[in-house]
């Protein structure tokens, strides 16, 4: 549990770094260069080596002190608990015999038979790290069948009402042997099944021959960015941080910037003429509340928020600049950011 601990905490702050990264540079950083930010985190997350470095933050002051405690606290209960189960297991004291008479010695057919001492069995009660380790696993096995149910449901219902779609040669040219389907049963066109990508797109999209190209460009780029596959990778960082609501923030910014990414994409895919008539496609998407498990749905979707999709619109109304500046900027300081969190005390 310690190193799951110092994993979480660092990668959150990791996380943290990134979006204060974000914050500072805005504009002018490539949404592709923001997309790509979030791999140290996830790695950061997941893998528990921590090389030792003097600039590891798990060298101040407060994370000794920190570590310290916890390590009293788990002797203590450890003693504690010790102490109880020895109390729980030692023999009772058996009540003094009373003397014998020598003169009349009793019979041994006419006394009872001696009691047989009983056989007590060690009893330890649990230590904190393991009632800790307990509770980790019931979380993140709740958090695994969620995760699981929302995607077998998602793909229960596109698989009983989809059905393929006849695509133009230049259309065929552009996906290659990616398929396309159409289906009542999603909110908006997606890209699912990381094995077997394919495209499912809406009865109001197939109509539109504009924004059916707007969609096929969006959720190539999609799969040309592996977004689907960083998915599955989120999906599991939430099922093994799934107490650290950092990590839960972080997961959706991240599903954000890779939407902002697949945008950029999608606009050098059509042309420049194209940009306005994209951002009204997305705007045609527009939803109010996020469903239940969007988070977590491993298949990409078009459909966003007003506040998300407001972020979106404003990169695309413009063409923005993009300046190395900021791009090497951003990369220097998450590469100091893992500096002090992917490594150890020295």
């Amino acid at each position: 549990m310690k190193t799951l601990l110092v994993m979480s905490v660092t990668g959150g702050l990791l996380a943290l770094t990134v979006m204060a990264v974000r914050a500072a540079c805005g504009k002018r950083l490539d949404p592709r260069v923001t997309a790509a930010l979030w791999l140290p985190v996830a790695l950061c997350l997941l893998v528990p080596l921590r090389v030792p470095s003097t600039v590891s933050v798990l060298n101040l002051p407060a994370a000794a002190r920190v570590e310290q405690t916890v390590q009293t606290v788990q002797q203590q209960s450890e003693n504690t608990l010790g102490a109880v189960a020895f109390v729980t297991t030692a023999p009772a004291a058996q009540p003094s015999a009373p003397a014998r008479d020598n003169a009349n010695p009793p019979s041994s057919a006419g006394d009872p038979a001696p009691e047989k001492a009983l056989n007590t069995h060690s009893f330890r009660m649990p230590t904190l790290s393991q009632i800790l380790a307990c509770v980790w696993l019931l979380g993140a096995a709740i958090a695994a069948a969620y995760i699981t149910l929302v995607n077998a449901n998602f793909a229960g219902r596109v698989r009983r009402s989809q059905r393929p779609v006849e695509l133009l040669p230049q259309e065929k040219r552009l996906l290659g042997k990616t398929q396309v389907f159409v289906s009542r049963a999603v909110p908006s066109p997606c890209l699912m099944n990381p094995l077997r990508p394919k495209i499912i797109v809406t009865p109001a999209v197939l109509n539109d021959p504009d924004r059916m190209r707007h969609v096929l460009a969006h959720e190539l780029s999609h799969k040309k960015q592996g977004d689907l596959w960083w998915a599955v990778l989120r999906s599991i960082v939430l099922i093994v941080h799934w107490f650290n609501p950092v990590v839960w923030i972080a997961a959706s910014v991240s599903r954000a910037d890779s939407e902002n990414a697949c945008d950029v994409r999608a606009i050098a895919l059509l042309g420049e003429d194209q940009r306005l008539e994209y951002g009204k496609t997305l705007l045609s998407f527009l939803r109010g509340k996020p469903r239940a498990g969007s988070l977590v749905n491993a298949a990409t979707t078009m459909a966003q928020s007003k506040q998300q999709l407001r972020r979106r619109i404003s990169l695309i109304a413009k063409k923005k600049k993009f300046t190395l500046v900021a791009a090497v900027l951003a990369i220097v300081l998450v590469l100091t950011g893992c500096a002090v969190t992917m490594t150890g005390p020295a």
